[in-house]
C-alpha cells in the first residue's frame, strides 16, 4: 500500500509539474511576442513604415508567427507530451492573420478616416480580436483539459478591446501618430498583467 500511495503521489507531482511549465509556457510567450512587438513597432515609427499599411499588416503576422515559433522550440519538451496534432498549427495562424486583414480590409473599404490607422487603432483593435481568437480556438481545449490554469489570452484581449478607444482619442487630440506609443505601452501593460496572473496560477499548483 505504501509503494502504491507513494506512485499515485507521484503521478499527481507529475501532472502537476506538467500544468506548471506549461503555464509557464504562456508566460514566456507574452514576455517573448511583447518584445517583438513592441522592438518591431518601434522600428516602424522611426522608419515611419508604420504610414504603409501592408508593411504593418505583415510584420505584424511575421512577429506573432516568430513568436509563437520560438514558445513551441523552447517548451519543445513540454508541447510533445500533450497531442493536440497539426490542427492547432493553423488556429495559431489564422487567429492572427484574419483579424489583422479582415479589420485593415474592413477600414479601408468602407473609407474609413487615416487616423484609423495612423493612430494605431487599427492594429491595436485587431491584436485584441486575434488574442480573444487564440482563445476560444486554442486556449479554450488546455483550459478545459486542466493544462492551462487560466485564460491570458483572454484577459489580455480583452483589456486590449477595452482599452482601445483611448488609443484613438489620444490621437485626435494630441497627433495622428501619438496613438501608436499609447498603444504598444497599454499592449505591454496588458502582457503584463494577464503574464503575472499566469503565473501566480502556476506557483499556486505545488500549494
Amino acid at each position: 500500500m505504501t509503494d502504491l500511495k507513494k506512485a499515485g503521489e507521484l503521478a499527481v507531482l507529475a501532472e502537476k509539474f506538467v500544468q506548471y511549465k506549461h503555464n509557464l509556457s504562456y508566460v514566456y510567450f507574452f514576455f517573448a511576442f511583447g518584445s517583438l512587438y513592441a522592438g518591431w513597432l518601434l522600428v516602424l515609427v522611426a522608419t515611419e513604415w508604420i504610414r504603409n499599411p501592408y508593411v504593418l499588416i505583415s510584420s505584424m503576422i511575421a512577429c506573432a508567427v516568430l513568436g509563437i515559433a520560438m514558445l513551441k522550440v523552447v517548451f519543445a519538451e513540454t508541447f510533445r507530451k500533450i497531442k493536440r496534432g497539426r490542427i492547432e498549427g493553423l488556429y495559431w495562424v489564422l487567429s492572427f492573420a484574419a483579424p489583422f486583414v479582415g479589420v485593415h480590409m474592413l477600414f479601408g473599404s468602407l473609407n474609413f478616416p487615416d487616423v484609423l490607422f495612423t493612430s494605431g487603432f487599427a492594429w491595436y483593435l485587431s491584436l485584441g480580436i486575434a488574442l480573444i481568437s487564440v482563445a476560444i480556438l486554442v486556449e479554450n481545449w488546455y483550459v478545459k483539459s486542466r493544462v492551462l490554469l487560466t485564460r491570458p489570452f483572454l484577459i489580455a484581449g480583452i483589456l486590449l478591446i477595452l482599452t482601445a478607444p483611448l488609443v484613438l482619442l489620444i490621437a485626435d487630440y494630441v497627433h495622428q501618430y501619438s496613438g501608436n506609443p499609447l498603444g504598444l505601452g497599454l499592449m505591454l501593460i496588458s502582457y503584463l498583467i494577464s503574464g503575472t496572473v499566469t503565473l501566480i496560477r502556476a506557483e499556486n499548483v505545488f500549494k
